[in-house]
């Protein structure tokens, strides 16, 4: 068995051989993570010069002495594949391999131990197969009049990149919902690759509204969004979004990705915390169910990914490196 880190062009000459199709990995996606100051790599596995599958890797640290590899949304990863990939992060002393495939990895045979997705695991996929119309007509009739009260109030939306305005629209957005988010320069840099757009809803001069969106594969993703305190009236948020969805059908996509969603409620399971709205049931408890709301009236179906796991390479030193995560959140 082989194991190669491969250039660009050895990575995209093996793109329809693998399937590779969330935009995480992605080249320019893999680009943009180096941006961001982490290191990535690219590794191909071969058995006899035969092509056996390829995927993109983040490594990462917790501390001084603990590294290991982040492989998100990967596609499957042949079954013979796992013992010299195993080999391959103990010679470069990387603990363990996480993996958050798109499909559930055949790994009865390895040292797995279950943990939380970093990557949305529960997400509404909405189906561009139909003209704008009937998309509008299985939205929830709320959502519809405010898409159209929005279109009334003559709102400029313009796609240009423009970080200082997202920026400042976060900065009211975390401060008025209690979430942190990520630094400028995250935004900054996602917003240098091609295939990332930005939309912004303008009254007047003043911009109201603004979103982030990656295409990849035909998918349109609505990665970020954020707005401000004023002008909340004018429904920038529904148009924005309606935007979005007439530009993914011009772009020839055929499905639309409102990435996140709080998991699935289920009746008689915990029915104090259950929230319904349109078509969709979810956790009322959980941290993304305001923004569940907001999505479900667009309509879509809920697309739930694998539970995350973590392929562990050196049992010692994983138990040290739990302690310390332990310890961490008890002190901060």
């Amino acid at each position: 068995m082989d194991i190669r880190i491969c250039t660009k062009k050895e990575w995209e000459n093996s793109y329809f051989t693998t399937k590779n199709t969330e935009f995480l990995q992605s080249w320019e996606w893999g680009s943009f993570q180096e941006r961001a100051r982490n290191r990535v790599i690219r590794l191909q596995f071969y058995n006899n010069k035969v092509f056996l599958g390829q995927t993109q890797a983040v490594i990462c640290s917790f501390g001084r002495f603990f590294r290991y590899i982040y492989l998100p949304r990967s596609s499957k990863i042949p079954l013979e594949v796992f013992p010299a990939f195993k080999s391959f992060c103990k010679k470069h002393r990387y603990i363990f391999v996480r993996c958050e495939g798109v499909k559930v990895l055949d790994c009865a045979h390895e040292s797995v131990v279950s943990t939380g997705n970093r990557q949305p695991k529960d997400t509404l996929i909405l189906s561009l197969d139909r003209e704008e119309d009937d998309i509008l007509s299985q939205m929830h009739r709320k959502t519809r009049y405010n898409i159209r009260l929005g279109l009334r109030k003559n709102l400029h939306v313009a796609k240009e990149k423009n970080s200082d305005v997202f920026w400042d629209l976060h900065k009211q957005t975390s401060e008025r919902d209690g979430f942190g988010g990520h630094g400028k320069t995250y935004y900054e840099n996602m917003l240098v690759s091609p295939n990332i757009t930005q939309m912004t809803a303008y009254a007047g001069d003043t911009p109201v509204a603004s979103n982030i969106f990656v295409v990849y594969n035909k998918v349109y993703t609505y990665l970020h969004g954020a707005s401000a305190n004023q002008h909340r009236n004018l429904m920038a948020p529904y148009v924005l979004q309606w935007e979005a969805i007439q530009h993914a059908k011009e772009l020839g996509c055929t499905e639309y990705d409102f990435w996140g969603v709080a998991p699935k409620g289920e009746v008689g399971v915990g029915d104090e915390c259950l929230q319904k709205f349109h078509t969709l049931s979810w956790k009322g408890d959980h941290t993304l169910s305001g923004v569940t709301r907001f999505k479900a009236g667009f309509g879509g179906k809920r697309k739930t990914y694998p539970q995350a796991f973590d392929i562990v390479c050196d049992p010692v030193v994983y138990k040290l490196y739990k302690s310390a995560k332990h310890i961490k959140r008890i002190i901060t």
